[in-house]
C-alpha cells in the first residue's frame, strides 16, 4: 500500500502546480460485469489510489489486478492467473484528464468527459469516456462515476476457445472514486 502512495505522489509531480488544489483517493472502487450465456462473472476492488488537480483538471489512478474479489476462488485466480496474468501486469492505470472547466467551488453534479490512456494488461490505449463529477460540501469532497464497456481483445486478454461462453467479450467497468484534499502529512 505504501509502494502505490509513494508511486501515486511521484506521478504527482507531472501534474502539480504552485496554486494547484490536489485530491486524492485511497478507497476508489472499480467493479466489472461480465454477462454470458454459461455464467456471469462480478469483479470488485475497493483500492483504487487516485489523484486529481483541479486546477490542471489531471487525472491519474492505479488498481492493483490482485485487489479484485470474486465469488468464489477459482474465479479469482483464473482472473489473475490465466486472464490478466497479475504477476505480469500488476496494475491497470489511467492517466487522464477532465475536459469540460467547472467551479469546484459549487456543490452539484456535472457531466464530463476524460481523455487520457488507460493501461490493462500490458497494452495503453487512448480512450476517452464520459462520467459525473459530483461535488459536496462546497468543493471539499469530488466524486467521479463512470461506466464504460471495455474490449477484452483491446487489452490482449486472451479467451481459450474451450470456454468461450463462459466470458463475454466485451466487459461492463464501473469506476467511483471519492476524492477529498490531499494534505501533505507532516514529518515527526
Amino acid at each position: 500500500m505504501k509502494k502505490n502512495i509513494l508511486l501515486l505522489l511521484l506521478l504527482a509531480a507531472s501534474i502539480v502546480g504552485a496554486k494547484a488544489q490536489i485530491y486524492m483517493a485511497k478507497n476508489g472502487e472499480i467493479s466489472f460485469h461480465s454477462d454470458s450465456p454459461l455464467e456471469d462473472i462480478d469483479g470488485k476492488s475497493k483500492t483504487i489510489m487516485s489523484l486529481f488537480n483541479t486546477s490542471s483538471r489531471d487525472m491519474m489512478f492505479t488498481a492493483k489486478i490482485k485487489s479484485f474479489d470474486f465469488k468464489d476462488q477459482l474465479m479469482k485466480e483464473h482472473f489473475n492467473e490465466n486472464y490478466l496474468e497479475s504477476d505480469k501486469f500488476p496494475d491497470a492505470t489511467y492517466k487522464g484528464k477532465v475536459n469540460e472547466t467547472i467551479d469546484f467551488t459549487k456543490d452539484g453534479a456535472y457531466p464530463v468527459t476524460t481523455t487520457g490512456k488507460m493501461n490493462i494488461h500490458g497494452v495503453e490505449r487512448d480512450i476517452t469516456e464520459k462520467g459525473t463529477l459530483t461535488i459536496s460540501g462546497g468543493g471539499k469532497n469530488i466524486l467521479i462515476h463512470c461506466e464504460m464497456m471495455v474490449r477484452l481483445a483491446d487489452y490482449k486478454i486472451e479467451i481459450p476457445k474451450l470456454v468461450v461462453t463462459n466470458i463475454a467479450e466485451v466487459i461492463a467497468v464501473k469506476v467511483d472514486i471519492p476524492f477529498v484534499p490531499y494534505v501533505k502529512e507532516e514529518k515527526k
